[in-house]
């Protein structure tokens, strides 16, 4: 038993016979040991009463509230000064000395006498006498008020550390390489989003989280550190429950060996980089789109170059064919307006010829009337094709089957082209139909066919080809009705000699010919220009010395609109006249006078008119005229359509023949139905047609 007082501890007596020398040597020595063990300690030793009062305090740790030993005795330890801020229950305390049971490292907080807050860690065991009454508490305190600072400051770090992996997602993770078992810090199952149904999985189940694509990088990282024993970094995706993924870098290193010195751990911190990887891939992707925009962007620069190439070739092509357009333009006005000058002309000729002819009875003459009449005759065919030049002759439209006619026309070329030149014709299947003057198309194909001829002194191929074209810009030729877009192409191609380019470029001109003298017109391709124009279509021309010439002809489609003008069915009425009253509307005189002759001659009674607004006039005045002859191109405002027109509104009984030595599309009001006469005609053709009208 330990006393309750070292101050108890005295020298024995004579008569005590209790202790003996010896023992009371012993006991001091051991006092003595014990000071020299607290003066040696931190701690200080101390004993209380049954009331858990202080009643010694010894030792260096008794200063450890600032004050002297004696300052506590007296005092229960609840009873020390103590700061502001200090809450203690100290309840549970005093029940546990209540029960004399033994505590150990009870912490509490005291003030010392400056105020300070100290930090007292004690221990203590209750005492009993030789009988077991409880005599009170003996113990030990200690000053851990540095300890707690340490503690506090420890704490704080580690709170700003947590803090900062909270911040930074960053998660422990420890891997037991001989288990194979994964322990994981509670982070690492938020930041994995795993269940955190346990602290350690199997290596194998945390695998089934990691993308498929990244399992053999994450093993052959573990590998690389037991193999190399040195610490690496791996990036790697893992699957949320959700679907979604997360980016995660694992940077681990080797801990400790096992036995062999192999590597037994491998530990390390998984980082949530997703937000970090989101960036890069979206740089990436940026990136990626902007050198595809820049490739893009030089793409196009140089796509729309090559197109501002291609259309200011295409510009100054179609400026080249439009001047050219223009020029021909212009010639076939000139040639248009000689046509039918000259075909007035001949009108008088011929007329007075054929009259002449029924007068003279001497063979000779009648011979040499003859002979004026065909030259006459020569020199409107010549006219009727510069008229074909300047797009003002008279066609007759119908709605063609553009393969049975170009076959046609091939049969004939066959009966007529040299043996030598080897006739190809190729009809595009399902080709559609045209509306065009059919004696006018085998025409231009058959002068196409004797130019290539021509163009072939040694023979070779006349290929002939017909096919369904569509085109919006129409080869750059002038503007078409927007319902003009389709169109059937017409090609001749031959192997011969080819034109140069000044050549070429003349092609169309009329009178133009690059053969010997009268072994050409100069008419043929000129002709087959206006005919492709006045049919609303096109022509183009390709040649390259010594390879060959293409001409290809673009005719409009039929469309289920087009209403093609068609000639009356000659009558097979006599021709001859019953007396019946014609108003002739001529301007030029003698054409006039010729007129009245012929119909004079076939027994019609005759009035004239030199405009429209004088056979107005007359049509007013009334009279037994049962038909009116006119002119369609005369000045004065007034055609031979306006007349015409006027007619069918005023006089609808009256009927009407027009005539003219071409038929100028800018002077005529749309489509009409109205029969015409070509100049110049012979008396046959004017009697049957008076007849034909007349009957009809």
């Amino acid at each position: 038993m330990q006393p309750n007082n070292r101050d108890e501890l005295q020298e024995p007596t004579d008569g005590d016979d209790t202790l003996s020398k010896s023992s009371q040597d012993a006991l001091l020595e051991v006092e003595k040991r014990f000071d020299v063990l607290l003066g040696l300690s931190a701690d200080s030793y101390w004993e209380q009463d049954e009331n858990f009062r202080y009643t010694k305090v010894l030792g260096n740790g008794s200063n450890f509230a600032g004050s002297k030993p004696e300052d506590f005795l007296g005092k229960t330890r609840w009873e020390l000064p103590a700061p502001e801020d200090d809450h203690t229950d100290w309840e549970e305390h005093e029940a546990m000395l209540a029960r004399h049971e033994i505590f150990s490292n009870l912490e509490f907080k005291r003030t010392d006498t400056s105020g300070k807050t100290i930090w007292v860690a004690t221990s203590g065991v209750p005492m009993f006498d030789p009988v077991g009454n409880f005599t009170g508490y003996q113990g030990t305190s200690r000053n851990i008020t540095a300890r707690k600072a340490t503690e506090a400051e420890l704490r704080a770090s580690e709170e700003r550390l947590q803090l900062a992996f909270d911040v930074a997602k960053i998660g422990f993770f420890e891997l037991d390489v001989m288990t194979d078992q994964l322990t994981l810090e509670n982070r690492e199952f938020k930041l994995l989003n795993l269940p955190a149904e346990n602290a350690t999985i199997s290596w194998t189940s945390y695998k089934e989280n990691i993308h498929s694509d990244d399992v053999e990088s994450v093993n052959e990282t573990a590998r690389y550190i037991i193999e190399n024993r040195s610490p690496t970094s791996v990036e790697y995706r893992v699957i949320n429950p959700d679907g979604s993924i997360r980016w995660v870098q694992a940077s681990c290193g080797p801990r400790g060996s096992g036995d062999g010195g192999a590597i037994a751990q491998i530990i390390g911190v998984n980082i949530d980089i997703t937000r970090r990887k989101e960036t890069e891939i979206a740089l990436d992707r940026s990136r990626q789109e902007l050198a595809d925009l820049n490739q893009t962007l030089e793409d196009r620069v140089a796509t729309r170059t090559a197109e501002l190439k291609s259309e200011a070739e295409q510009h100054a092509q179609t400026q080249t064919m439009l001047t050219a357009s223009q020029r021909l333009d212009s010639i076939g006005q000139l040639a248009g307006g000689i046509a039918h000058d000259s075909n007035n002309l001949l009108s008088i000729i011929l007329g007075n010829l054929e009259l002449a002819a029924l007068k003279v009875t001497d063979p000779e003459a009648r011979e040499m009337i003859e002979d004026a009449q065909a030259a006459a005759t020569s020199g409107a065919d010549l006219n009727q094709r510069l008229l074909g030049f300047a797009r003002k002759q008279n066609l007759a439209p119908v709605r063609l089957q553009v393969g049975a006619h170009v076959l046609g026309t091939v049969r004939l070329l066959e009966r007529t082209i040299r043996e030598d030149v080897r006739i190809v014709a190729k009809i595009e299947r399902n080709i559609w139909d045209i509306v065009a003057d059919p004696s006018e198309l085998t025409n231009a194909l058959v002068n196409l066919a004797v130019n290539a001829r021509d163009a072939m002194s040694d023979g070779g191929f006349l290929h002939i080809e017909a096919r369904n074209y569509k085109s919006e810009s129409n080869g750059g030729q002038k503007d078409r009705s927007a319902d003009r877009t389709d169109y059937v192409e017409i090609a001749v191609t031959d192997t011969g000699a080819g034109m140069p380019a000044d050549v070429l470029e003349k092609a169309f001109d009329p009178f133009f010919t690059t053969k010997e003298q009268g072994k050409g017109t100069g008419l043929g391709l000129s002709s087959v220009y206006g005919f492709a124009e006045q049919s609303s279509g096109f022509i183009k021309i390709d040649s390259q010395v010594g390879e060959g010439t293409t001409v290809r002809i673009y005719l409009p489609r039929a469309l289920e609109a087009d209403k093609p003008k068609t000639t009356t069915q000659i009558s097979t009425e006599i021709l001859a006249a019953e007396g019946e009253l014609i108003l002739v509307v001529e301007d030029e005189l003698n054409v006039r006078a010729t007129t009245v002759k012929r119909l004079e001659h076939f027994g019609y009674q005759v009035i004239e008119a030199s405009t429209g607004l004088e056979a107005i006039k007359i049509l007013q005045d009334g009279g037994p005229i049962k038909l009116v002859f006119s002119d369609i191109v005369m000045p004065g405002g007034m055609n031979g359509y306006h007349l015409a027109e006027w007619m069918r509104n005023h006089v609808p009984n009256i009927k009407i023949l027009l005539t003219s030595g071409y038929d100028d599309p800018d002077q005529e009001n749309g489509n009409h139905d109205f029969q015409v006469l070509r100049k110049p005609h012979s008396m046959e053709d004017l009697a049957r047609e008076l007849r034909n009208v007349l009957n009809n």
